[in-house]
């Protein structure tokens, strides 16, 4: 399935690992609810390589270098996009600051029958005035780029997928001002604040002269992350490591079986 054949909503009950300590997660069930949600943006047409801007993205870096997502950002209430309560990862110290976990994971990386799935993790379980909800996004990567072409599945792949369904979401409609995303991926870390630029003036060539793999995905994303500063929400990237991003691994991996995409 492509990027562009698809809707707005899905559910999926799979059973995750359980939460790292701290998290206060409780429940081990995946669904994408419909309503405590920020709107999800459309899916764009191809980007066929169009010149592309890069944006200035910070590196979060917290104050406190002891500091972990689940100490600085633990669940605290908020507005969301319809006026009514919910939850989020909010910053200890700022308050129109959020946090949201995202992950990517393929089963056989780097075989023809590889498979990847990402997540995305916003707010922990609870009630909300649409029902009990679990507050975490997970689908399987699609098996065509945003171009139009057909890529095998890969782990980088999945991490920048998952990135990139962070903000085809309309965070911008809720009271926060600034989101952190907070990734364990390296790659998607390093790119995202500072090597874009370097292969952006390079003709997408990396130092060796190598051609910059997943340019499609990095095209969208800086897209979207240039969207996304023009609506007034900054963004930065956190990197941490893998035993703070337990909960969006899981369901990372979990959604490398599905057989539904991003909706």
């Amino acid at each position: 399935m492509s990027y562009q054949q698809s809707t707005s909503h899905y559910r999926t009950n799979q059973r995750l690992r359980a939460a790292p300590t701290g998290m206060l997660l409780a429940a081990p069930v995946s669904v994408y609810e419909e309503d405590d949600q920020p709107v999800i943006r459309k899916a764009e047409g191809s980007l066929a390589h169009q010149t592309i801007i890069i944006p200035d993205v910070k590196v979060f870096e917290p104050l406190d270098t002891e500091a972990t997502p689940q100490t600085l950002f633990p669940p605290r209430e908020c507005t969301d996009h319809l006026g009514f309560q919910t939850v989020r990862f909010i910053n200890t110290q700022d308050p129109t600051c959020m946090l949201v976990y995202t992950d990517g994971s393929c089963r056989r990386n780097g075989t023809p029958g590889a498979t990847a799935g990402c997540a995305l993790h916003f707010r922990p379980p609870g009630q909300t005035p649409y029902g009990h909800i679990y507050g975490v996004i997970s689908f399987r990567l699609e098996d065509t780029g945003p171009d139009g072409n057909k890529t095998p599945h890969t782990s980088n792949r999945a991490e920048l997928r998952a990135v990139i369904g962070i903000l085809q979401m309309h965070w911008d409609s809720e009271e926060q001002k600034k989101l952190v995303i907070a990734t364990d991926s390296q790659y998607v870390a390093k790119g995202a604040t500072g090597w874009g630029k370097d292969w952006n003036r390079r003709d997408w060539r990396r130092s060796r002269g190598e051609p910059v793999l997943n340019r499609d995905l990095w095209e969208w994303l800086f897209q979207k992350l240039r969207d996304t500063q023009e609506l007034g929400l900054e963004v930065s990237f956190w990197w941490i490591p893998c035993h703070l991003n337990t909960f969006a691994h899981a369901a990372a991996q979990e959604a490398a079986d599905f057989t539904r995409t991003w909706r």
